[in-house]
């Protein structure tokens, strides 16, 4: 396992609790040391708002996950998507978090799948 952040110190402690002493911890910048052998890449970064994207090699359909969903997202996802990734954006993650939220201030879950799809048609509106 590989852990990269932009502090690197929150890599190690992710990597600490996650309780691998096995687990690799470094810097973002180190992204393409790691990158060829990845399974899966979970893009964390802002990279989106200013326009940036994570620069990918073949993805040899591996998944590539952005928390970043609608039109920020877009860009990042169709390069990778291009690179031969498998992509998912950050917006069935959002409506999960609510929705155990909701569970956890009012004792009952919400349909997700249905929350989900909500918040997908909203997101089509807005293009």
């Amino acid at each position: 396992m590989r852990i990269l952040n932009r502090t690197e110190s929150k890599a190690a402690a992710l990597a600490s609790e996650l309780g691998s002493d096995k687990a690799v911890h470094g810097s973002i910048n180190q992204y393409r040391e790691y990158i060829e052998d990845a399974t899966i890449v979970i893009n964390t970064t802002s990279m989106g708002y200013s326009g940036d994207i994570v620069a990918l090699p073949e993805g040899r359909d591996r998944q590539f996950f952005d928390i970043s969903y609608g039109k920020v997202a877009v860009p990042q996802l169709a390069h990778a998507e291009a690179m031969g990734w498998r992509v998912r954006d950050g917006l069935t993650m959002l409506v999960a978090q609510a929705a155990f939220s909701f569970e956890i201030w009012f004792g009952e879950k919400p349909d997700m799948k249905s929350g989900l799809r909500r918040c997908m048609l909203a997101m089509e509106a807005l293009k």
